[in-house]
C-alpha cells in the first residue's frame, strides 16, 4: 500500500505539520512526522509505502493529521486491506473543506463529504508510481538531508528512506519518500 498525503491547506499559514500514523495488523502503531512549513519541507504530495511480509494479510490503519503549533487542524483516515502481490495508492488527502467538520462514528472527512473509513482495498487505484526496492536504513542521512546512495546495492527513489520493522508475524516495510520525514 502506498499511502499519499496531500493536502490545500496554506504551509505556514493553516499547517505547519502533518503527522501520518499507520497501524498495520498484528504491530504498534507507528508515526510519522512531515514539517510542511520549515525552509527544507519536503514537496508534495508526501509518500509512506508499507508493505506487509507477514502472514495472514490484514487490515492497516492510515491516519492523517494537520497541525498548526500545537493545534489540530484537519484529519482523515482510511483502513483498508493489503491486496497480495499489488501495489495499491490509499489518498489521503487534508482539505480545507472538512476543517471542523464532525461525521458519524465510522465515518472520516474526505474531501469536504463524510465517508465510511473502510474501503475495498480492491478498489484502490493501483499504484503507478516508482517502485520502493530499498529495506534498510542505510540510506538515511542522519541530519535529515537527501539520503545518499544505499552502501548495500539496494535502489531508492529520490529523496526516499525505508526501514524495516518487524514483529512476532512478520516484518512492516515502511519507506518514507520526503527529506522532512521524522521517524524514518
Amino acid at each position: 500500500l502506498m499511502a499519499v498525503v496531500d493536502t490545500d491547506l496554506t504551509a505556514g499559514v493553516e499547517v505547519g505539520r502533518i503527522v501520518l500514523g499507520v497501524l498495520p495488523p498484528h504491530g504498534p502503531e507507528e508515526t510519522f512526522e512531515f514539517d510542511v512549513a520549515g525552509a527544507r519541507a519536503p514537496e508534495r504530495p508526501w509518500t509512506l509505502a508499507v508493505e506487509w511480509k507477514g502472514r495472514p494479510l490484514g487490515q492497516v490503519r492510515f491516519t492523517a493529521t494537520a497541525w498548526l503549533g500545537a493545534e489540530e487542524v484537519v484529519a482523515t483516515r482510511t483502513e483498508t486491506d493489503f491486496v497480495r502481490e499489488e501495489s495499491r495508492e490509499v489518498e489521503l488527502f487534508l482539505a480545507r473543506a472538512c476543517v471542523a467538520k464532525d461525521c458519524d462514528e465510522g465515518e472520516t472527512c474526505r474531501r469536504g463529504e463524510c465517508e465510511n473509513v473502510n474501503v475495498i482495498a480492491e478498489d484502490l487505484p493501483r499504484w503507478t508510481g516508482p517502485p520502493v526496492v530499498d529495506g534498510g536504513r542505510d540510506a538515511a542521512a542522519a541530519d535529515g538531508d537527501a539520503p545518499a546512495d544505499a552502501a548495500d546495492g539496494s535502489v531508492d527513489a529520490p529523496a526516499d528512506v525505508a526501514a524495516d520493522v518487524g514483529d512476532a508475524a512478520g516484518p512492516l516495510q515502511r519507506s518514507c519518500e520526503g527529506t522532512g520525514a521524522a521517524g524514518c
